[in-house]
């Protein structure tokens, strides 16, 4: 349900991402994010495919609690585990601290900006806190992805295109048909992500 949501730092990398010969980004980034989609497809199957010929219906929501705390290799694969939340949550909490400052408002933006330091302590604090009380990771992980997931893939863009060209930002609609192709995408993301959410809830 979560496995390819990386959109919400797709503006850092971006930005981060040296251009082409012809001084253009958008070629060698769809390179990235074809062959990173693709590696990561690939692993996420071999590992669902092994898990699931093993355990079958009585597979865990988290794979690896199938597995026996003695069981030397799945101890290496909880410690890859580690290591990839170790190094990677600083990238996802950095992106979720910036979009929590901004609902919050301009005075807890300038509060972070004093005291950083207590800003991201009590944020970590209180996902921490959620953390530790929660028992079914495959239930969370699919009802976000059903409600967030949908709604950041099929609802927000479409939004943001009729807003911007409500507002004459970026190109025109080339036609009525892509304007209903837009339309279209909202109801549909919306249904996706009631049945999805009213399925994982089961």
């Amino acid at each position: 349900a979560t496995a390819f949501v990386a959109h919400y730092n797709a503006p850092l990398f971006y930005e981060q991402l040296a251009p082409g010969p012809d001084g253009k980004k958008d070629r060698r980034f769809a390179l990235v994010s074809v062959v990173g989609f693709s590696m990561a497809a690939a692993i996420y199957a071999a590992v669902m495919a092994g898990g699931f010929l093993t355990f079958g219906r009585a597979s865990a929501g988290l794979i690896l609690n199938s597995y026996a705390a003695t069981d030397a290799l799945a101890v290496l694969a909880r410690l890859a585990v580690l290591l990839s939340l170790v190094t990677g949550y600083p990238i996802t909490f950095f992106s979720a601290r910036s979009q929590i400052l901004g609902l919050l408002g301009r005075d807890a933006q300038a509060f972070a900006a004093r005291r950083p330091g207590v800003t991201t302590a009590l944020l970590l604090s209180g996902i921490t806190a959620v953390a530790l009380n929660l028992r079914n990771l495959g239930k969370l992980a699919a009802f976000a992805g059903a409600c967030f997931g949908s709604f950041l893939i099929y609802v927000a863009p479409p939004l943001m295109v009729l807003a911007a060209q409500r507002r004459g930002l970026g190109p025109p609609a080339d036609s009525w048909r892509e304007r209903l192709l837009h339309m279209g995408l909202i109801p549909l993301g919306l249904g996706l992500g009631v049945l999805g959410a009213v399925q994982s809830l089961r």
